[in-house]
């Protein structure tokens, strides 16, 4: 057999289909992202400056490039992102001054994430274990305090890449996430609980493997959204989670090219009475950058 059929045999082989969705953080040369999320929490989020800054915010829009290298560590693997070009901005609940202050205070955050890093532990089916912000010094309870805000918002800026991949490595029939995808965790210091199913299944589309998911679910801080300071003040006993997520796949690097999620959470029919309209929403977009400048997009790289 020539050295071109022998080739051709090896694609064509049940061990090279069932590499299609292989993670590979692991490659030697960093990997570099623009991200884009926005946060909107209608009935209000409290952030806190280390700068007795405090103010509700309604909304918040972050946007920053990412340049992510990885390394194994045990059966995950450790990747490390540090940031550039970061922009961030917010909406603050219509009251006296608060525009103003909620504009100074994002103002100081970007700054802070301009100097820090991101650092992951994600497992080999893709979902992401652990996330912590480091490089930010703090000194007082409140610049604490606004140093986890912010790794809560830079989780939802890295949301879409939390994907679970399939176990056959092929995704021949749909699957489920296993574990929570950030992209449907709370605005909390708290942490979220409760119980979704987020559901994905394989398409294939003009050469191009994608990853789509839909989920639903039932979640809630842990300290409760009724008395959870900095959960929205709702006086409700849980959320309806809706949730849809779409991945185009780079087979080659073993990593999203492109990812997107979007989420809402309404109050439960139960509580139905007592709020009206959505009490939180994300949306959240993850975009591989090229060589020569170029994003990637949902149907392949975009821009000049």
């Amino acid at each position: 057999m020539t050295p071109s059929l022998l080739a051709l045999v090896a694609a064509l082989s049940p061990e090279a289909a069932a590499a299609t969705f292989q993670i590979g953080w692991q490659a030697p040369e960093p990997v570099r992202y623009h991200a884009e999320a926005v946060v909107q929490t209608p009935r209000g989020f409290l952030y806190t400056s280390g700068q007795n800054i405090e103010v509700r915010g309604i909304r918040v829009d972050i946007q920053a490039d990412l340049s992510c290298t990885g390394a194994p560590l045990g059966k995950v693997s450790k990747v490390v992102c540090t940031f550039s070009d970061v922009k961030m901005q917010a909406q603050a609940v219509p009251t006296a001054g608060a525009q103003q202050r909620i504009d100074q205070l994002f103002a100081e955050n970007a700054q802070l994430l301009a100097g820090a890093r991101l650092e992951m532990e994600i497992r080999d089916d893709g979902h992401v274990r652990s996330l912590d912000l480091e490089g930010i010094e703090t000194q007082i309870t409140r610049e604490r305090v606004q140093v986890e805000q912010l790794r809560q918002l830079t989780r939802r800026l890295v949301a879409p890449l939390c994907v679970s991949l399939p176990k056959d490595g092929e995704g021949a029939k749909p699957w489920k996430h296993n574990g929570m995808p950030l992209f449907y965790e709370l605005m909390s210091l708290s942490g979220t609980t409760g119980g979704l199913s987020h559901k994905y299944k394989r398409e294939d589309d003009k050469g191009q493997t994608y990853i789509v998911g839909e989920g639903i679910g039932t979640l809630n801080t842990q300290a409760g959204m009724g008395g959870d300071p900095d959960g929205g003040a709702t006086n409700v006993s849980g959320m309806a989670m809706r949730g849809a997520s779409q991945v185009r796949w780079d087979a080659a690097l073993g990593l999203p090219a492109y990812a997107e999620a979007a989420v809402t959470g309404e109050a439960t029919a139960s509580n139905m009475q007592l709020v009206q309209g959505p009490l939180y929403a994300y949306a959240g977009s993850i975009a591989r950058i090229l060589p020569d400048g170029r994003r990637e997009g949902l149907e392949g790289p975009v821009g000049p």
